[in-house]
């Protein structure tokens, strides 16, 4: 197989992932879109995160492959706000992701685990091993 058939079937394949998933079709007319979310693109996510990287969302880490860029900006904004005495910037970035993907294990889409992530990693309870 040439390099060119294995990129067509990789770009085949996370097409048909990102089409993968819960069915977002509105079957149950009962709940009202005011208890919807606003839907943006990711671009527009991540210019919202650049701004306030306190409202990541655990629903903004779920899809590693579109959040990708996003986590990256966002921790290391963390890091850079939260200054963790004993840590430089990558030991607290890396260890600030580490918390939010712990803490989102078993929260829902809308938790904000930013400040709660933040204070974990100061506290000693989550410290990623570098």
């Amino acid at each position: 197989m040439s390099t060119r058939h294995t990129l067509i079937a990789v770009i085949g394949c996370a097409a048909f992932a990102a089409g993968c998933g819960d069915d977002d079709s509105d079957s149950d007319h009962s709940s009202g879109s005011a208890d919807r979310p606003k839907v943006v693109s990711v671009e527009e996510r991540h210019a919202q995160l650049q701004k306030d990287p306190y409202d990541v969302r655990c629903a903004d880490i779920r899809d590693k492959l579109t959040a990708a860029r996003i986590t990256r900006v966002v921790q290391v904004a963390l890091a850079d706000d939260a200054k963790i005495r004993g840590l430089n910037r990558l030991q607290a970035s890396q260890s600030i992701y580490y918390a939010i993907t712990e803490l989102c294990k078993t929260q829902p889409g809308s938790y904000k685990p930013a400040k709660d992530a933040v204070a974990a990693v100061r506290s000693g309870e989550f410290r990623a091993e570098l």
